[in-house]
This record gives structure tokens, C-alpha cells and sequence, in this order.
């Protein structure tokens, strides 16, 4: 069996698939964005909806890349908090 850290490397596991999956709030407010964008997009001219259209690329785009450094963020913080505790872990031991 492989380790997370080996999925990862090899492209095999990719937690932003997993992100919110089991989530309700996320998922009403995923259909709730749907339909507010539907509802939008059949009121506005088509000049308005080509505005709307870079508009919610831009968002997506947006989203994505906050999301990565968020993601980086995370794991950057844990592994510090691990490091930390393991220097705690070894002044205790040696003391």
C-alpha cells in the first residue's frame, strides 16, 4: 500500500476532488450559484452576457489559484506545527 505522500507525487490522489464532496452547505450553496447565474443569464442582452461570461472566468480562475495557495498554506502550517511538537517532543525526552 502506498503512502499519501506517494499518491500525491504520482498524480493519484488530488484533494481538491474531494473538497466539500460531503459537505450540505457547500453543495446548497453550489445550486444556489446555479441558479442565481441561470436566472441572471436568461434576463441579460448578449452584450451583458459576454461581460458575464469573462466575469465568472476570471471568478473560476480566481478560486482555483486561491484555493492551490490556501492548499499550500495549510500544509506549509502543519508541517511546522509538526516540527515543532517533534523539537518539544525530544526536549522532553532529554530532559
Amino acid at each position: 500500500m502506498k503512502s499519501i505522500i506517494s499518491e500525491l507525487w504520482y498524480g493519484n490522489f488530488e484533494p481538491i476532488d474531494h473538497f466539500g464532496k460531503f459537505n450540505q452547505e457547500i453543495k446548497e450553496l453550489e445550486n444556489l450559484m446555479n441558479k442565481n447565474l441561470s436566472n441572471l443569464e436568461s434576463t441579460i442582452n448578449k452584450s451583458s452576457l459576454k461581460i458575464l461570461e469573462r466575469y465568472t472566468e476570471c471568478i473560476n480562475e480566481y478560486i482555483i489559484v486561491i484555493s492551490e495557495q490556501a492548499f499550500c498554506d495549510g500544509f506549509s502550517l502543519g508541517v511546522s506545527i509538526f516540527s515543532e511538537a517533534t523539537q518539544n517532543a525530544k526536549h522532553i525526552v532529554n530532559n
